[in-house]
């Protein structure tokens, strides 16, 4: 095998090994709870998610009457989240608003700016 053909093949391995994205844990459960600047519930208000895992597919979930959202996927395995809500400029979840026992997740994000 010439030095050549050799370098391609380590270059193909190292490229497919780190573009390969895992699968996302299992059984888990992370609630958005999406609140107005006085603290009721915004109901329908669309939670964009972009996973990093399961190829960084994009989950939208919509709030229901109380302004809670459900995914079920792990808090970690959330790579980005944008709450929208028409009329109101666009918020990400701030992971330090989040309460975390592993498998069950609780995020409370509040939409004030306009």
């Amino acid at each position: 095998m010439t030095m050549h053909l050799k370098m391609m093949i380590v270059l193909l391995a190292l490229i497919f090994s780190t573009t390969a994205v895992t699968d996302c844990e299992s059984g888990c459960r992370t609630e958005i709870v999406v609140t107005d600047c006085s603290g009721a519930a915004v109901s329908n208000a669309r939670v964009e998610i972009k996973l990093c895992c399961n190829n960084n597919e994009q989950v939208d979930v919509k709030t229901d009457a109380n302004g809670v959202a459900v995914v079920n996927h792990c808090l970690k395995d959330l790579c980005s989240t944008k709450i929208v809500l028409e009329g109101f400029a666009a918020s990400a979840i701030d992971r330090n608003g989040c309460s975390n026992d592993g498998k069950n997740s609780r995020c409370e994000v509040k939409v004030c700016k306009r």
